[in-house]
């Protein structure tokens, strides 16, 4: 006797596609470049769309090798006309109109700035990276997210002056005779620590810190605009 089909099993009543149909997990693939430095210091990583702003903040904090001990934004526009997208803050006496990054999804952030958003990190230091959208693609099965596909170079440190600061501390890493302005270059590799190297770059480490802690046995479950990760 033949298998009863699917719409017999179902009492006679026909069979909804659309209904039985689950939705595929996507996630936006962005590429992170600091600015000002050659070769670049990058990272290319996995995110919800669905997540907030503040989700990419901490994101983009975990991939790069920050630690968030200091201010940042994302800067949507062009000048004169930028807007700020930040945490939210009574005190707030920015230059630009602001959005609150909680409230608002990682989607409408790249919607609203065209597949591009600016992201600045220590207002002293001025670390400034170049966000951009490169494509929307299906999440694959058992990963969660975020998730660092792939990246160059070690993250500046922390404090180091910016840009200026951080091309003083290559010189003086790969020349022995070099000297930094305004300070003996022991004290400055006392500071630094002797395990710093600018081209180390290690994704397996950024990716254990993305990754949640899962139980034996347990499989990474994907929800709708959450990832189950510690950044989120």
């Amino acid at each position: 006797m033949p298998a009863p089909t699917r719409t017999e099993r179902r009492g006679g009543r026909p069979e909804n596609p659309q209904r039985e149909r689950r939705s595929t997990p996507t996630a936006y693939q962005l590429r992170v470049t600091l600015l000002g430095i050659r070769p670049p210091v990058w990272r290319r990583i996995l995110v919800p769309p669905e997540a907030s702003v503040d989700y990419l903040h901490r994101a983009i904090q975990v991939a790069m090798g920050w630690t968030d001990s200091h201010l940042h934004h994302f800067l949507l526009g062009q000048r004169p006309n930028l807007i700020s997208v930040e945490p939210p803050d009574p005190e707030n006496e920015g230059i630009y109109p602001t959005v609150d990054s909680t409230h608002l999804t990682i989607r409408e952030l790249f919607r609203r700035g065209g597949g591009r958003a600016l992201y600045e990190y220590d207002f002293g230091d001025g670390w400034v990276h170049d966000v951009r959208l490169e494509k929307d693609i299906p999440v694959p099965a058992g990963m969660s997210l975020p998730h660092c596909v792939e990246g160059k170079r070690a993250c500046p440190p922390e404090d180091c002056g910016g840009v200026y600061g951080y091309v003083d501390i290559v010189r003086m890493v790969r020349d022995p005779k070099f000297k930094p302005e305004g300070q003996s270059r022991e004290e400055m590799l006392e500071w630094l620590g002797a395990e710093f190297d600018p081209e180390a770059f290690e994704i397996e480490e950024v990716n254990s810190q993305f990754a949640p802690p899962r139980r034996a046995g347990s499989r990474v479950r994907h929800r709708r605009g959450t990832t189950g990760s510690r950044v989120g």
